[in-house]
């Protein structure tokens, strides 16, 4: 299994993929009522793999620490 986020022009996507060992019949998918499918997961073969992967968007982030300088901010009148 790997996982990405990968940056595309309509923002950030995680993109999964799962390996298994061995080819799956030619004729091989996800099933229809699949929650993977519905999301836009696809199975196909990779050499003698088989391989699932799927791009998800991200939701926008927010900087962890904030881009202010604490001596910049106003302070509430006492």
């Amino acid at each position: 299994m790997s996982l990405d986020v990968v940056a595309t022009g309509a923002g950030s996507r995680l993109r999964a993929r799962v390996r298994s060992r061995g080819r799956t019949a030619p004729d091989a998918e996800l099933r229809p009522a699949s929650h993977a499918r519905d999301l836009g997961a696809r199975l196909r073969t990779d050499g003698r793999d088989t391989l699932l992967e799927a791009l998800f968007a991200l939701p926008p982030t927010t900087p962890v620490v904030s881009a202010e300088h604490p001596e910049k901010q106003a302070t509430p009148p006492s």
